[in-house]
């Protein structure tokens, strides 16, 4: 499992951080922004609004560019799951 986790983040780790390397106090891995993606849109999907919170990710991330995907995901499920 570590030897596909490690080609993945080569690979595929460019998506989910839009390019950049995560800038916070705390420096998020490439794994916690995909387990954050992967538990929100598991979530939304038991309630049925998958398609709702991905749509909210993408305007927000249209609003600002800056934004990783998992903090737009996270963003969109808070305006769809309370």
């Amino acid at each position: 499992m570590n030897k596909f986790n490690r080609w993945f983040n080569t690979k595929c780790g460019w998506f989910f951080t839009n390019g950049r390397k995560a800038q916070s106090a705390y420096n998020k891995t490439f794994t916690d922004e995909v387990n954050t993606v992967s538990i929100a849109l598991a979530n939304a999907y038991q309630m049925s609004l998958e398609v709702e919170v991905v749509t909210w990710a993408l305007k927000y991330m249209k609003e600002n560019p800056n934004l990783t995907i998992d903090e737009a995901i996270t963003m969109g499920y808070s305006e769809w799951v309370k």
